[in-house]
């Protein structure tokens, strides 16, 4: 439904002698969707997901493998008779404890639950396909939110998230980041739709609140964003009561 609201905000009736550029830019919204989704699926052997380009993504795949397996979160030394004290862990930012077994991605267990579960579906291949989804949800929650804010912004917000951010990049990297930028923008659309319609302001607020537990769960600076949503929240509210008392006055 926020697709369709953001799509009838920049409609515009087509006529026989528009260009075809104009037909193609003016498809619905979802059909804009598809097409980034389309582009992006079909990078990801171009990009390759064979190829790790941080310690977290090592770690995690590594982790995710493990539980694929079956095998629980502790992975022991590869090399013990090399490393006896195992205090050099070949995998940096791994979890160590107290009795010394190590699991290479404890930090955040709810990624590493969900990149498992995508290991036993499609290996590597599967996890980066994981956050090329997160880009994908985080671009029309985008045009989501940019068609409430003036009419023709749905499209281009799309297409600039999705194809002209960052989270073009981290659509290919087994991080989060992409899953935490949806999140984050569906906590805003939830906020926003309780500014709309007070009548649903309990169930977007348990929306706002659900988004954000499950971004800070898979992002430690999501902590950072649900703080500042809570305050621009918490302003809004002022704000508009203030306005809304000097229209009665």
């Amino acid at each position: 439904m926020d697709l369709l609201h953001a799509d009838r905000a920049g409609v515009s009736h087509l006529t026989p002698t528009d260009p075809w550029w104009r037909r193609v830019w003016r498809l619905p919204l979802g059909v804009h969707v598809a097409a980034l989704a389309v582009v992006l699926v079909a990078l990801v052997p171009v990009v390759g997901p064979g190829v790790s380009f941080s310690a977290d993504e090592g770690a995690a795949i590594v982790q995710a493998r493990h539980l694929a397996r079956g095998d629980g979160w502790i992975v022991d030394h590869p090399v013990p008779e090399a490393d006896p004290e195992g205090t050099n862990y070949p995998l940096e930012l791994s979890a160590r404890g107290l009795d010394g077994r190590t699991a290479p991605f404890a930090k955040h267990p709810l990624y590493a639950v969900l990149l498992g579960a995508a290991s036993r579906l499609g290996g590597v291949t599967a996890m980066v396909l994981l956050s090329v989804a997160g880009t994908i949800a985080a671009a029309a929650l985008a045009a989501a939110l940019a068609g409430r804010m003036g009419p023709g912004l749905a499209r281009p917000a799309l297409w600039a998230v999705g194809a002209g951010s960052p989270l073009l990049f981290d659509g290919y990297l087994v991080i989060a980041h992409t899953l935490g930028a949806a999140l984050a923008a569906a906590a805003v659309l939830c906020a926003v739709r309780a500014f709309e319609d007070r009548r649903r302001w309990l169930s977007s607020a348990a929306g706002v609140l659900a988004c954000a537990a499950v971004a800070v769960l898979l992002r430690t600076e999501a902590s950072l964003f649900a703080l500042a949503l809570a305050a621009t929240v918490a302003v809004a509210a002022v704000v508009r009561r203030q306005l809304q008392a000097l229209a009665v006055a």
